[in-house]
């Protein structure tokens, strides 16, 4: 069979340059996984919404302030019942949905009538949620969910996971364990509204614009401690409104009847136009998903684009080289579409074993296919990601067919006599295959300059946030959240003195929050009574041991010690004035406090200058939200273990044991820098170890071709070091050139980047100087390590071969 002899004809061309073809082929390979998962975020990012079925026809109402110009995020739950009540055309239904990133903590009846306490994300809804986003029932009613109070629609993973049985789910109570600041005052501080799940529903993906990258455990209707039906519902603009459009109605057209009427809604003594988008829109006009998007598919292409440079300059001059034998073909009557099929085996050879590798690496890294940054999460679809590599290994077939296809066609038109004596110009092939070898080592200094940003970036934050505190220290300061609804605070009292019998702990510091995660207060007054006197500043209750165990030092004055003591911080001392120590300052309830010392400004994040700070004193006999336990010098892990003996003893089953350092909670605040690092170094490594196998592989070509030439020189009296510049001189321009337009880009990027940061890394001429070396180092030893070998040839050896 022909199919055969083609094979033979393609494994027989791919051995007689076997090194360079695997190097091609461990490329794409690695290439087109990389290019895989970044398009697979793209597309994720595109799909946004689509699972709902309506998704073409819902619109989401946003309302801007017409003084400033200025889009609101959010709605008032109020606009859709303003709204119901006017019936805009074009309108079939509307509905509010108010989502919290903050969990609500519950006691869960389980089927063995034991409760067990739970944190789920919750998103409070109307009835008109099953006509507009149409979740899929598994089990329950959507009628009875509309007309019962407090009830809960549970997905079908929350139901899974708590209950076993979806169908034991239906009819259990839940029980809130906190009051939330949308409740009324009637409800007490612990809570205590009662809500039945009603329905459980298929799980809604989280590429959809209420949560996006987040899980949705439950929607609550009818819900006597949300916003919907408070009376706060008139000021508080924090709701989602979609509006289910009639069966060809445009957002645009919706926004013609809004300016048509002169739509507003009144709030705050400040009227606000309407507009109607559609769903998911704003996020991408918003900029920052969009700009995220194609910032990860330009990474994907340049990274394949080092791949395919290789592998298709190989692959043509594979071809090109062979004008000898398909003209000699060509005589002997062969026709274009044999010659076609013989090259295309050949290339699809090679592209279905680089798929065969990308898949294998799939299969592989599976379970550590995930991403969570900055509070998002995204479990890769293994399955779903291997569709999507078929369909780009699809396109690499088809354009192997016109690359293919094009060879075909230059020998079609070369002439017989031409294409049998003379073959290809060499020097044009050469030029070509600098020019890609050009393009790959631009790509290359771009991702490396980057990483080694991000890890002088991530660096200089951790240095900086908590600046009192090396390092070493703040690895060895465990963080322990303990926002413990079920859990009174004498039990969290006794948790912590069980922490600090400890013998390995060296002190225990209780906080109310992560300090990385908010602040115990906004502001003060310097005036009693008078409101014109409000001071915006960070307040944090503290205990007495709090400047020890920060190790930050006091400016002036002392420490506090008395509960109507405060101490402030030098950013807070120079906008406030130097004559502050002895004066008092008021907080919301008319309470005076002293100013007894000024301590070294307190640093908690880079991302904008700290408006100052004001440390109270607090038993913390109220409420305790967190606990810091600094170790002893090398007992950080055994005290580690010893926690989460006694958090695990303590705690039931149901709740997840947490135990972190410090160091760990920055690089969680901070994902921008340490988790897009090690994203970005990966990348890095990859387009590195493919340039440099291109390197290698042009050098061989090089030193192959000219074995002659070398021979004839080293008989002439020519030195290694003649020799080696004979081929290192063409590299060295290479690697200067691409190196000033790859610096010049990565400089712009980090004159951008660094307007994120109150303080960013030096990145001067020093800082691309070593990159340079480094980099340069890595090449020099490839090409070396190449002319080394070809320079012990002998001269006499070498020209009687020839």
């Amino acid at each position: 069979m022909m199919i055969t002899h083609y094979l033979k004809v393609a494994f027989r061309n791919l051995w007689k340059y076997k090194t360079q073809h695997l190097i091609a082929l461990a490329g794409v390979g690695v290439a087109l996984l990389c290019f895989s998962i970044c398009l697979y975020l793209v597309r994720y990012a595109f799909s946004m919404n689509h699972c709902f079925a309506n998704y073409e026809r819902i619109a989401e109402l946003n309302i801007r302030d017409m003084k400033e110009e200025k889009v609101l995020d959010c709605t008032p739950a109020t606009l859709a019942e303003e709204l119901r009540l006017q019936k805009p055309d074009g309108i079939e239904a509307l509905c509010v949905v108010d989502y919290s990133p903050i969990e609500r903590p519950f006691n869960v009846e389980m089927p063995d009538g034991k409760q067990l306490p739970y944190s789920f994300a919750v998103a409070e809804t109307d009835s008109s949620f099953f006509q507009v986003l149409t979740p899929k029932i598994l089990c329950g009613s959507a009628e009875v969910s509309k007309m019962m109070p407090n009830s809960l629609v549970v997905s079908e993973s929350m139901a899974r996971r708590v209950y076993g049985d979806i169908r034991q789910a239906v009819g259990k109570q839940l029980v809130l364990m906190r009051r939330l600041y949308t409740s009324p005052d009637s409800t007490p501080r612990t809570g205590g509204a009662v809500y039945t799940i009603q329905a459980v529903i298929e799980d809604i993906p989280e590429n959809n614009s209420i949560a996006f990258m987040k899980h949705l455990d439950m929607f609550s209707l009818n819900d006597s401690e949300g916003i919907i039906q408070n009376d706060a519902r008139y000021a508080i603009i924090s709701s989602f409104t979609y509006a289910l459009l009639r069966e060809g109605f445009t957002p645009e057209q919706l926004n013609e009847w809004f300016y048509r009427s002169e739509q507003t809604h009144r709030m705050h003594d400040t009227s606000f136009a309407v507009e109607a988008h559609l769903m998911g829109d704003r996020d991408w006009n918003g900029g920052l998903l969009r700009t995220m998007v194609w910032t990860t598919m330009v990474a994907g292409v340049l990274i394949l684009l080092v791949a395919l440079l290789n592998f298709f300059h190989l692959l043509a001059g594979s071809f090109l080289t062979r004008m000898r034998e398909f003209s000699i073909r060509r005589v002997a009557g062969a026709s274009g579409g044999s010659l076609f099929v013989q090259l295309f085996t050949q290339s699809a050879l090679l592209v279905l074993l680089a798929g065969l590798l990308t898949g294998v690496c799939i299969e592989v890294m599976a379970p550590w296919l995930r991403l969570e940054m900055a509070g998002l999460y995204l479990q890769f679809d293994a399955s779903l990601l291997m569709v999507q590599s078929l369909e780009y290994l699809a396109g690499l077939l088809g354009v192997c067919a016109w690359v293919c296809g094009i060879v075909v066609w230059k020998v079609r038109r070369m002439q017989v006599h031409a294409g049998v004596t003379g073959g290809v110009h060499r020097g044009g092939k050469r030029r070509l295959r600098n020019l890609l070898l050009g393009v790959q080592l631009f790509i290359c200094w771009v991702f490396i300059s980057l990483a080694a940003a991000l890890y002088l970036q991530s660096d200089k934050t951790g240095r900086t946030l908590f600046g009192t505190l090396s390092l070493e220290e703040k690895e060895q300061i465990l963080s322990i959240p303990m926002d413990f609804s079920f859990m009174n605070a004498v039990q969290k009292q006794d948790l912590i003195h069980q922490f600090k019998n400890l013998s390995g702990v060296e002190e225990v510091l209780p906080a109310d929050i992560n300090y990385l995660g908010g602040v115990s207060g906004t502001g003060m007054y310097t005036e009693k009574d008078n409101k014109g006197s409000y001071v915006d500043v960070n307040v944090m209750r503290i205990t007495s041991g709090f400047f020890r165990f920060m190790h930050i030092p006091m400016r002036s004055g002392h420490t506090p010690r008395e509960s109507s003591d405060l101490v402030i911080d030098e950013a807070l001392s120079h906008r406030l004035g130097t004559d502050i120590m002895g004066k008092p300052l008021y907080n919301f309830d008319g309470d005076a406090y002293t100013v007894k010392g000024v301590c070294q400004t307190f640093v908690s994040s880079v991302y904008y200058d700290s408006e100052g700070f004001i440390f109270l004193l607090s038993g913390f006999d109220d409420y305790c939200g967190h606990c810091y336990i600094k170790c002893k010098e090398g007992q950080a892990e055994t005290v580690f273990q010893e926690v989460r003996k006694i958090l695990k003893k303590t705690l039931p089953e149901s709740v997840e044991v947490k135990v972190s350092t410090f160091m760990d909670d920055i690089r969680e605040s901070q994902a921008l820098e340490f988790k897009l690092r090690g994203i970005v170094l990966f990348f890095s490594v990859v387009v590195l170890v493919i340039s440099l196998l291109g390197v290698y592989s042009a050098v061989t070509i090089d030193t192959e071709y000219r074995r002659k030439e070398m021979a004839i020189r080293k008989i002439n009296g020519a030195g290694m070091r003649q020799i080696v510049w004979l081929f290192a001189r063409l590299y060295v321009t290479l690697l200067t050139v691409t190196a000033v337009l790859g610096f010049a880009l990565v400089e712009f990027l980090l004159r951008q980047f660094s307007t994120l940061y109150t303080v960013f890394f030096q990145h001067g001429v020093a800082f691309y100087f070593c990159l340079f070396l480094s980099a340069s180092l890595f090449v020099a030893l490839t090409v070396a390590f190449r002319i080394w070998q070809v320079s012990r040839v002998n001269p006499a050896e070498e020209i009687k071969r020839e």
